[in-house]
């Protein structure tokens, strides 16, 4: 049976233990080549070598997605590797809880600069290659991880869900220009809730706090890789602009 992505290249921000290297297994399943990239190498490396022990098609690329080289540089790598690009995944992100009275601006700007000068730099640079007439040019699909914090009131997070609204806002604008100029180009981003990622600090009752306050329990990170798979097939074709919450119910709960 076909895989969903046979044929389609992938390059995925911030691969590792969580979110990323979730995704880029999945997209390596669906028949993906994938580039995994990030800047914890020894955890993009290893990714990247289970998709090919599992007869996958992938490698890894340092990236720090503040450095407008880094991501010029990756994604010229991924199309010299595979031939082309089709999708694009900003999930590179960092996450800093504390009050407002009690963030450095040096924090806040920390959070911004990868979340959202990040997110921003993948997005220009990868519309730039698959736009007509860029070293890709068959047009493509972008996707963005966002939070549900970037449109629901948490406590401690001021700098991070700040980061997600700009994420999720930026997300809206790039596929609203994306569409008008005809660049066969989707933009869409992923609310998640909170999953079993690094981000969630594992003790015994921190998790059956988050798991309490999600109507459908804790979620897993195959739960937002099941949901890029679907933005970045063929099946979401129609699908731009759009912000996936995927959450479990927690943005909806009585």
């Amino acid at each position: 049976m076909a895989g969903k992505l046979d044929g389609k290249v992938a390059l995925i921000s911030g691969v590792g233990d969580g979110i990323g290297g979730a995704i880029a297994r999945r997209f390596a399943a669906e028949g993906a080549s994938v580039a995994c990239t990030g800047i914890l190498t020894e955890r993009v490396d290893a990714v990247s070598s289970e998709i090919v022990a599992a007869g996958g098609n992938a490698f890894s690329i340092d990236l720090n997605v503040e450095s407008e080289g880094d991501w010029e540089n990756a994604i010229a790598r991924t199309i010299d590797a595979f031939g082309r690009l089709d999708i694009v995944v900003n999930n590179a992100g960092v996450l800093s809880l504390s009050s407002i009275e009690d963030t450095t601006l040096d924090e806040f700007r920390r959070v911004h600069g990868v979340n959202v000068d990040g997110t921003f730099l993948g997005v220009r640079e990868a519309i730039g290659a698959m736009r007509p007439g860029g070293i890709a040019g068959n047009g493509g699909s972008i996707i963005n991880i966002s939070s549900v914090a970037a449109f629901t009131a948490m406590v401690d997070h001021v700098a991070y869900g700040s980061s997600k609204a700009a994420v999720s806002a930026m997300t809206r604008h790039a596929a609203s220009e994306c569409a008008a100029n005809g660049s066969g180009i989707r933009v869409n981003s992923i609310c998640p809730g909170v999953v079993r990622t690094g981000m969630l600090v594992r003790t015994p009752e921190n998790i059956q706090r988050c798991s309490e306050a999600h109507p459908l329990g804790l979620g897993e990170v195959e739960d937002i890789a099941a949901a890029a798979l679907y933005l970045a097939s063929d099946e979401a074709r129609w699908v731009t602009g759009t912000e996936l919450t995927v959450d479990g119910g927690l943005s909806v709960r009585p």
